[in-house]
């Protein structure tokens, strides 16, 4: 208890100005392949380095893989044409998303053996985002009724975690405490970011505008992920003990006088809460980012790209996610392991 207390009133120091600065770090990055086809995503990463995400493949469908030491490997799908892999676990258990031969699309978990479906909340629809080490696994599915719930997995049972009260919800992140990152809509409408802990929900709020989601979730408790403000732009966000932080953007090229938006958006947090996402001009570029130390820091691209995006961080300073390769054409993109000094 004491521990966890350190860890968030360190973290709270550090978001304190956070985005104030730019710093430019000699990260390595390295290009982690596709399946044989061009495009590739990495969206986790586990504390042994083994990652997960989706490619294309050479006949042009979209699989789940897992990379390890220099090796993708294709997880396969739950017998459909498409699959993709969200989260990973330490034990290197795959869960995410796959059609069916019926063209219906499950949630599933993958351990080193072909998938399994995780099923549904009664629909014919589900998706998983996140497992832990214990194997509970958090995503969402459609139900009976037609609406769209968050839901808990664990041994074989899914549990509908419920709304703010309005139709929707969805389950984003879990962490050792079964505490669950997401979103819900409320009564009046909106979609809001939210904490599922003890048995209740709670409305975590927003940057001033309608509109948060929440992403990630460590073991402190410290919830990340991206809200609309009062403006109208979209910030990423911390939230810890009741109060959400505007972690803030790249700053403007100062050569560039045209005026667009600056968003960003935070999509995972490791256990010393290192925040990974990324920091676009809108309909401009889009460049992968953490916030550390009151500082957002921009990771960079492949060589002759472009555009990068985060997806997923650990907690031994490395950052999952994709690049363009700044090719004529299509410009594809392959998903990358950043790996922090």
């Amino acid at each position: 208890m004491g521990r966890r207390l350190l860890a968030a009133l360190l973290v709270l120091g550090l978001w304190l100005g956070a985005g104030a600065a730019l710093a430019r770090p000699a990260a390595t990055i390295t290009d982690l392949g596709t399946l044989g086809g061009p495009n590739s995503f990495a969206t986790d990463i586990n504390r042994f380095g083994r990652v997960t995400g989706y490619s294309d493949t050479a006949s042009g469908e979209t699989h789940a893989f897992m990379w390890r030491r220099g090796h993708m490997t294709d997880i396969g799908t739950l017998g459909g044409g498409s699959s993709v892999g969200r989260a990973i676990n330490d034990s290197g258990y795959v869960v995410g998303r796959s059609r069916t031969s019926r063209g219906e699309e499950y949630a599933f978990i993958w351990r080193n053996a072909p998938m399994q479906s995780l099923g549904s909340l009664g629909g014919n629809y589900s998706d998983a985002f996140d497992i832990t080490n214990g194997e509970r696994i958090v995503g969402e599915s459609r139900t009976r009724a037609g609406e769209l719930h968050a839901f808990m997995w664990h041994q074989g049972a899914m549990t509908d975690l419920g709304t703010l009260g309005g139709a929707y919800s969805g389950a984003r992140a879990i962490n050792d405490n079964r505490e669950i990152a997401g979103m819900s809509q409320t009564a009046a409408g909106d979609i809001h970011a939210v904490l599922w802990r003890d048995g209740g929900i709670t409305d975590l709020g927003t940057l001033g505008g309608a509109y948060s989601e929440a992403t990630g979730i460590n073991n402190a408790g410290q919830v990340v992920g991206f809200s609309t403000t009062a403006a109208g732009h979209i910030h990423a966000f911390v939230w810890q003990a009741g109060a959400m932080t505007d972690l803030g953007t790249l700053p403007p090229d100062p050569d560039d006088d045209s005026g667009f938006i600056l968003d960003s958006r935070a999509r995972a947090i490791s256990p010393a809460g290192v925040v990974a996402g990324g920091s676009d001009e809108f309909y401009k570029s889009s460049r992968a980012v953490i916030w550390q130390n009151g500082q957002i820091v921009s990771l960079g691209a492949l060589p002759g790209g472009q555009n990068s995006q985060a997806g997923g961080i650990n907690g031994a300073g490395q950052v999952v996610g994709a690049s363009d390769l700044g090719e004529s054409g299509v410009d594809p993109s392959h998903a990358v392991l950043w790996t922090l000094p």
